[in-house]
């Protein structure tokens, strides 16, 4: 109800909220959004590497030496879904290619990608992070660094992946606001955009 009246008093159009003469959406992401994606892929590689130092000369995949069958799918599914959320997503949100098909997907090249596909892990991905890491990062000002020790890792790790998990989930936040206001389809009702 709002969101429909702000479009009535702007005077815009009832299906998509464009008001008369407005400027058509941009096709290319600006570049604060390409700041924000490359950011999320830098956070990524810093929470990476403090696993990594935190695991010391383990593999940071197994770290217990698992070599359960069951175990391992599981954790190869975890790399995978991390590496999307973490690089994909990002990039998708902010380069060509998450608008359109690269030629080399084969029997959808040059298509457009379909709006809900980015943004709807987009937005949630982003939700999910900031809110999540947010009061991890509040339990750990409040509980200090011994609370979390009894979780197997040294405390600045925590105070490394932590804000790390923060500042992607805020980048992913940014570039898909940005992916949302870039490449809006006209609108079939009003014919704006």
């Amino acid at each position: 109800a709002v969101v429909a009246e702000h479009r009535r008093v702007r005077g815009g159009c009832a299906s998509c909220g464009r008001a008369p003469g407005a400027a058509p959406a941009p096709e290319r992401a600006p570049g604060w959004a390409f700041a924000a994606a490359y950011t999320v892929v830098a956070a990524i590689t810093v929470r990476t590497l403090a696993q990594v130092l935190a695991n010391g000369a383990e593999n940071p995949l197994f770290p217990d030496g698992v070599d359960d069958a069951s175990a391992a799918f599981a954790t190869g599914g975890f790399v995978v879904v991390f590496a999307l959320a973490g690089i994909v997503l990002p990039l998708a949100l902010v380069h060509r290619w998450g608008r359109v098909w690269p030629r080399w997907v084969l029997p959808l090249a040059g298509r457009r990608v379909p709006r809900p596909l980015v943004l709807v892990p987009g937005v949630f991905a982003s939700v999910g992070m900031v809110c999540y890491f947010l009061m991890s990062l509040g339990a750990l000002v409040i509980e200090g660094d011994d609370a979390w020790g009894a979780l197997g890792y040294p405390a600045w790790f925590f105070w490394t992946a932590i804000p790390a998990y923060v500042v992607w989930g805020a980048g992913l936040g940014v570039a898909t606001v940005s992916y949302h206001r870039t490449g809006r389809p006209r609108c079939g009702n009003c014919r704006r955009g």
